[in-house]
């Protein structure tokens, strides 16, 4: 069975998946003990964007060299329903 497009949207232009090693993958179940200082995105304090950004600065600087982070979001308008989601990757040089 062929598989066909019902959307229409071109996949063409997508990048193959790359080769990597999985080597520092840290993921966790539990949210990390600084997540409650940060607020959330509704109703965050400029003091918490701050510390935020100093938080994942430090996490970044301190990481293995050899460490690709992912930075990820998604919402829904409702549940189930009409989702969005985004990722951003930063390997290292």
């Amino acid at each position: 069975m062929t598989w066909k497009n019902p959307t229409g949207v071109s996949i063409s232009t997508i990048e193959p998946e790359m080769d990597y090693e999985v080597g520092c993958i840290c993921m966790s179940r539990t949210k990390p003990e600084y997540w409650s200082r940060l607020g959330s995105s509704k109703n965050r304090s400029h003091e918490q964007e701050s510390l935020g950004k100093e938080t994942i600065m430090d996490i970044m600087i301190e990481a293995p060299q050899e460490c690709t982070f992912a930075f990820t979001d998604g919402s829904c308008l409702t549940n189930p329903g009409p989702t969005g989601a985004g990722e951003v990757l930063y390997p290292r040089p």
